[in-house]
């Protein structure tokens, strides 16, 4: 076909239409290959030479220094200095966990001082897997490791090998003798992990575990399937029958892994024969029946959050506020956002009081969000609360 004029478009087009073809396929052409790219997870563990940031060779260098460096950093950069979100892969996983025996053994001359992000090693959000964490759980194996807490969330890459390499040491009587606190929020961790887990750092006082978010696909399970179907293929909630194992456990975090009524009853008993005084339960699936089941607690907790799960209502409410009023009852904080409380829910709380001396903080809103209880009722339970929290 020929061209019979340079403006004529209805037998062939022209040029400058063939061009803007072109240029509007090219960006989306360049746009898909930036996010592609912008993902080091696909070949950051496959590959050994992807540097994260400036950050985190910062941070390998002072751990490497007999004395702290900070010429080059500013007194905000010392205090925020972490591992948190810098698409650390398996190779920078491997030299962080060299780096840190030798700051270690360093550590254990004398030679050079504690670091903060090292007491709290906060990696989450990265992309490195089972053997990026099998180096550092070999550091932390130092014996003069120091690191009281471990922030693994948001490495999806994560997986059981991971809960048990660090389920080995924590049971060793010499291996991460500091460490009190292990978060592995959305990780790929199953329930053979999480049990695990509860069984070994269980063992060690005043000790915290984090499983928020786990495998968060399954959240769309529980709008399809039958509850008691549903809780034999979620992990947190088939874990709960080791939970007992876990004598010392003092604070448990299950935010957001789509737990029932049902789940809650387990959830009780299990907790009822450990020391767990914290129990964070937000963004669950809490109706009265499971806030039932876990009246028990109140004469054992002293922190219960279960904000964000709209089944409570005013029901709810009623049920806590009953408990409330047990001269036993050991409930300090109690925090109910999100739960649809009213204002017939508000007035049965505010009964409690002045009887409960104990409950000093109270949570049944979010910011101003105040649509659904009078504003005299939310002043009568601040001022009752800030009475026994000065009384303390």
């Amino acid at each position: 076909t020929e061209i019979c004029c340079k403006s004529c478009r209805q037998c062939f087009p022209s040029s400058r239409t063939i061009r803007s073809f072109i240029m509007r396929r090219s960006y989306v052409l360049g746009i898909s290959i930036f996010f592609f790219l912008l993902n080091p997870g696909i070949y950051s563990n496959t590959f050994y030479f992807f540097k994260p940031s400036s950050t985190m060779e910062r941070i390998l260098k002072q751990l490497n220094y007999n004395e702290p460096d900070w010429s080059h950093t500013t007194s905000t950069e010392r205090i925020s200095d972490d591992m948190q979100a810098l698409y650390i892969g398996n190779g920078y996983a491997k030299k962080l966990g060299h780096a840190l025996w030798e700051h270690f053994d360093k550590f254990g001359r004398n030679e050079t001082d504690s670091y903060d992000y090292v007491k709290t090693l906060n990696l989450i959000g990265n992309v490195f897997d089972d053997v990026g964490v099998g180096f550092i759980a070999h550091a932390l194996d130092h014996p003069f490791a120091y690191t009281e807490s471990v922030l693994l969330g948001r490495n999806e890459n994560i997986n059981d090998l991971c809960a048990l390499r660090f389920a080995k040491s924590i049971i060793s009587s010499d291996k991460m003798k500091k460490l009190t606190w292990l978060s592995m929020d959305s990780t790929s961790v199953t329930e053979k992990g999480i049990s695990e887990l509860f069984r070994t750092m269980g063992t060690r006082p005043s000790s915290s575990l984090s499983f928020n978010y786990m495998k968060p696909q399954m959240n769309v399970l529980r709008y399809l399937l039958p509850s008691f179907i549903y809780s034999f293929i979620n992990p947190v909630a088939k874990s709960l029958k080791n939970l007992h194992k876990a004598t010392k456990l003092d604070s448990l975090d299950l935010v957001g892994n789509s737990l029932g009524d049902q789940e809650m009853e387990d959830l009780a008993k299990a907790v009822l024969k450990t020391n767990i005084t914290s129990l964070n339960l937000v963004n669950n699936k809490i109706g009265p029946r499971g806030i039932f089941h876990l009246l028990p607690l109140t004469t054992q907790l002293r922190e219960l959050d279960v904000g964000i799960n709209k089944k409570v209502g005013d029901e709810g409410a009623i049920l806590l506020s009953n408990a409330l009023k047990d001269p036993k009852s050991s409930i300090e904080s109690l925090q109910l956002w999100k739960c649809n409380i009213g204002e017939l829910g508000a007035d049965a709380l505010l009964s409690t009081f002045p009887n409960n001396t104990r409950l000093k903080f109270l949570s049944l809103t979010l910011g101003n969000d105040y649509s659904k209880i009078a504003m005299d009722t939310i002043k009568a339970l601040k001022e009752a609360t800030q009475k026994n929290w000065n009384s303390r």
